[in-house]
């Protein structure tokens, strides 16, 4: 049985010894009933695993000391998608939740003309990407960014190869494996309601 993976943002695994949040730390000690010497897994959504020993079994301040730091290859073909905000927040959540388990390294919320919702809740949102994460045992967060206009977006100035998610039969269809080899990142833009 693989060992419980708990999220610690990057900054605090500087040192070998971590205290868990109030809410983890409830989650390992009240949740999972985990006591001291007993095994856990870290990420730092950054591509590493650090395997941790629980020290003190504090239900609001969990001390871990981690002994082994194990980085995870970075994915070969990166993904990137922007798509647009809709009105239904569970439909969105989902998207990020299956977007996040099947490897996509960054989501960039979209404006478009016809978006009906202007404003995101990033802080909503990145909280689910790391759910998704560590249920899935992986070890990079995808990157959450600001929500921006397709406009915008299209003039910066990026190498990915750019493809629209179009649901016309009258376009070609095109699977991200047919892309050519050369092109290792992708940005699929996903529009409107």
């Amino acid at each position: 049985m693989p060992l419980p993976c708990f999220y610690v943002a990057p900054e605090n695994l500087q040192h070998n010894m971590v205290t868990l949040s109030e809410e983890t730390s409830k989650h390992v000690v009240q949740v999972l009933r985990m006591q001291e010497n007993e095994k856990i897994k870290l990420t730092d959504g950054l591509g590493f695993f650090y395997e941790s020993t629980i020290q003190d079994a504090n239900r609001k301040k969990c001390l871990v000391s981690w002994q082994q730091k194990i980085e995870q290859p970075t994915p070969d073909f990166k993904v990137r998608i922007a798509i647009s905000l809709i009105k239904n927040n569970s439909r969105f959540e989902w998207f990020l939740e299956k977007a996040t388990e099947v490897g996509v390294t960054e989501i960039i919320p979209l404006i478009c003309e016809r978006t009906e919702k202007q404003k995101a809740k990033l802080e909503r949102m990145q909280s689910i990407l790391i759910s998704a994460m560590l249920q899935s045992q992986q070890a990079w967060l995808p990157k959450m960014e600001e929500p921006i206009s397709l406009k915008k977006l299209l003039t910066q100035n990026t190498n990915s190869q750019k493809i629209i998610a179009c649901c016309d039969d009258r376009f070609e269809t095109l699977t991200l494996t047919k892309l050519p080899s050369y092109q290792n990142d992708c940005l699929l833009l996903i529009g409107p309601e």
